[in-house]
């Protein structure tokens, strides 16, 4: 049976094996033939080869010293590059042992296959056993969830705390087709506080990172906060030049109104709502009753002006100048990476709430983040495009890679920048090979936070 070595995880730290054998950690591995009998120097060949799928067919420059390496070199086709495998020839110590070290590659599923026999004047002798050892990697994740909170003032009822998600897809899909990445339950504090109904601060977002957080695994924890909503806001004008009284109208604004229900009842989306009688200078300004204000869908401002006072007995038509100033989103997302630690929405503004299966893809993506995707060496890669950060272009059109954006088109890698219907939640074929090959990036959250 094939032996797991965790090439990540450093045998020497008690708290990242977690009970494992520090044998199986670490990409340096040996492996012992011994005789029946304790005779010093019998010669014992060593055969290593390598697995038919690894990344890559040579074997490392690691397990060979200098010379061994100028030698290898030399013989192989083109004097570039090392055989996929090599013998060594080892002679036993007192106790008829004779041992060969190896240094494993960082790439998942790469199998290191080490034979061991006494060599015999046609072919091979007795085999006195053999080996192989598979490439894996070792995470070990911590989830939290935002508790419930209080709403704003006028509204009813209480903000509930995120649901639980489980990660079994998630995991699947970082162990599948030979990606071999170990992704092992490290949960602690389950409920943390709700810093915020929609993230948007730098300090609440890394306040909810470190709360409920144990970094004795360093760096091999990745560190997970599932939150209601992750956007940001801007503000916009508004100005309604005549508005006549109990004569409701409407405007629209370019971007959708900010929706927090954690804020005062209307306060989330009206910053300054202020009034003048037509023809009056601004300064005249003077505050309007928000009950005569409201939004209407998820871009409309309705004004119904109930009470407009009369400036004379006579005053009998009157306008007003409204002006408004009014909050508006300018940017979410379903899921955040920074450091070691992801961020999944559970909400989209206006678009209520996601299933687990969309945040599921959310986390596949942003762990994928975490270990480096995309690599900027592979031939779909982009930045930009109204995206942050490195991501994937398979799946989009030649055409549609000349558009500024990439918003709304149909990528089909997880690592697309976006969720669509069309993203899958697996790494596509280009993908898969540097997804493997990522060496799983120490990464610690900084003491700051």
């Amino acid at each position: 049976m094939a032996l797991k070595q965790y090439v990540n995880l450093d045998p020497n730290i008690p708290d990242q094996l977690n009970g494992l054998d520090k044998l199986r950690a670490g990409r340096n591995v040996s492996f012992t033939a011994k005789l029946n009998k304790g005779i010093a120097g019998v010669p014992i060949m060593f055969e290593v080869t390598l697995g038919a799928k690894n990344i890559s067919t040579s074997l490392e420059a690691a397990n060979f010293t200098p010379k061994e390496m100028r030698a290898i070199s030399q013989t192989a086709a083109g004097g570039v590059g090392l055989p996929g495998s090599l013998k060594r020839r080892i002679l036993t110590d007192k106790k008829g042992e004779s041992t060969i070290k190896l240094v494993l590659s960082e790439c998942g599923g790469d199998e290191f296959t080490v034979k061991a026999y006494i060599p015999a004047k046609k072919g091979k002798g007795k085999e006195l056993g053999s080996e192989t050892f598979v490439v894996w990697r070792r995470l070990y994740y911590q989830i939290s969830r935002f508790k419930s909170g209080p709403k704003g003032a006028g509204r009813t009822g209480t903000l509930p705390e995120i649901p639980k998600l489980d990660w079994g897809p998630v995991i699947s899909e970082y162990t599948a087709r030979d990606h071999n990445i170990e992704l092992v339950d490290d949960s602690g504090t389950d409920l943390v506080t709700r810093r915020a109904n929609i993230l948007d601060a730098e300090a609440d977002l890394k306040k909810s990172a470190r709360e409920g957080y144990n970094a004795k695994r360093e760096p091999v924890t990745i560190r997970a906060v599932l939150v209601n909503q992750i956007a940001s806001p801007g503000d916009e004008e508004l100005i309604f030049p005549a508005v006549s009284e109990d004569e409701p109208i409407e405007q629209g604004t370019s971007s959708p109104l900010w929706k927090d229900e954690s804020m005062p009842l209307k306060k989330d989306f009206i910053i300054e709502a202020k009034w003048r009688f037509v023809g009056e200078p601004r300064s005249a300004e003077r505050n309007i009753d928000l009950a005569f204000i409201e939004a209407k869908g998820r871009s409309t401002v309705r004004i119904n002006f109930k009470d407009l006072p009369k400036r004379h007995f006579l005053d009998f038509w009157r306008t007003a100048t409204v002006r408004l100033k009014v909050r508006v989103l300018t940017g979410s997302t379903n899921g955040l990476s920074w450091y070691n630690t992801v961020w999944m929405a559970h909400e989209n503004m206006h678009r209520g709430a996601r299933g687990a299966p969309a945040m599921q893809q959310t986390t596949i993506h942003e762990v994928g983040h975490y270990i480096g995707m995309a690599a900027a060496s592979q031939s779909t890669h982009y930045v930009g495009h109204s995206h942050q950060g490195p991501h994937c272009a398979t799946g989009v059109s030649v055409t549609d890679l000349t558009k500024a954006s990439y918003s709304g088109l149909s990528g089909s890698c997880i690592m697309f920048g976006e969720s669509s219907a069309t993203r899958q939640a697996i790494f596509c074929p280009i993908c898969d090979p540097f997804v493997r090959s990522r060496g799983i990036p120490a990464k610690r959250m900084p003491a700051s936070w």
